[in-house]
């Protein structure tokens, strides 16, 4: 008898099955579910909690004028204490530098923010050009005290 005649064919194994999976596979799938579930819940929850700097960012950002400035200003910090505050200058003012380490808020703005808010439209845009750069700057500082400020509860 010849040599080769007596090689038979290769014997491979079975094929190896992908499902049931071992328990260790079930263990480390229910930990990724669970953490994926609490990081959008948590994502979830943060968004939710920013609803109002969107809304005030966006009736800053839209061409809202700028008497508006102190009821954007007053509504995000009644949102942000989730009590109303006091519309008095201290208080207020107080109420403001309190939710933010850097921008402070003083009694110079009050005044521009409390004058914008009793004056006219047409007015303020007639005097826009004399008061363009302070104009300019508070809306500028309200947006970014709406974008940074922070309270501890």
């Amino acid at each position: 008898m010849n040599v080769l005649e007596q090689l038979s064919g290769l014997i491979l194994p079975e094929k190896i099955k992908w499902w049931p999976l071992a328990p260790g596979w079930y263990v480390l799938l229910l930990i990724v579910c669970a953490v994926t579930f609490l990081y959008i819940y948590h994502r979830r929850k943060e968004y939710l909690k920013n609803a109002y700097r969107r809304d005030a960012i966006l009736k800053l950002s839209s061409e809202s004028d700028a008497s508006q400035l102190l009821s954007i200003l007053y509504h995000v910090l009644t949102q942000a204490l989730s009590q109303p505050v006091e519309l008095e200058k201290q208080a207020f003012l107080d109420a403001l530098n309190n939710g933010h380490k850097h921008l402070i808020f003083d009694e110079q703005d009050w005044l521009l923010l409390s004058q914008l808010s009793f004056q006219h439209p047409s007015q303020i845009k007639e005097h826009a050009s004399t008061q363009g750069e302070s104009l300019l700057r508070i809306k500028i500082k309200c947006a970014q005290w709406i974008k940074e400020h922070h309270y501890e509860y």
